[in-house]
């Protein structure tokens, strides 16, 4: 009897595993095709596992989730938009090319590489952030992009100055 109970128990495993674990790429493109940015923003916002897992693979730079990350910020208000942009700043350190590819012109190059909707908890923190980010910009080596990255690293160091006063408030 313990055999069938675990047996079934395996059986059931996946239907009772969180669906945050399995979030797909292609699913979430046909979702936002079929039902709109904002809905699909709602959906996943709401289940708080899911948008963390999103979020921190847009954070990694990883190119699907970037571009899930740009077509989700079209549809997002208030705390989703300002993780998402967070989001984006952050894959810049990670994966800047394809970014500055695809961020523009839904997201703004400039409001992007402005800094965190909502800075890191230290100014070393952030500013550290920054300076990662900045360098990984500064590599960016494609021609296409040579603009994209210009206006970004003017933002960059807009961003520096405002973490530096923000800190000394």
């Amino acid at each position: 009897m313990r055999m069938v109970i675990l047996y079934v128990i395996a059986l059931m495993a996946p239907a009772l595993a969180s669906s945050t674990d399995r979030l797909d790429i292609a699913s979430l493109q046909h979702e936002i095709d079929a039902k709109g940015a904002n809905e699909v923003v709602r959906n996943l916002y709401a289940r708080n596992d899911a948008w963390t897992n999103m979020v921190r693979n847009v954070q990694a730079g990883k190119v699907e989730w970037i571009d899930i990350a740009v077509r989700l910020r079209e549809g997002a208000d208030g705390g989703a938009s300002s993780e998402l942009h967070d989001a984006l700043f952050a894959a810049l350190a990670a994966n800047p090319d394809h970014v500055l590819r695809v961020a523009a012109p839904s997201v703004s190059i400039t409001a992007l590489c402005s800094g965190r909707s909502d800075p890191l908890s230290t100014a070393k923190a952030a500013l550290s952030e920054i300076a990662r980010i900045e360098s990984a910009v500064g590599r960016v080596h494609d021609k296409t992009l040579k603009e994209r990255q210009r206006a970004c690293l003017v933002a960059l160091e807009d961003a520096k100055a405002n973490t530096n006063r923000f800190f000394k408030h």
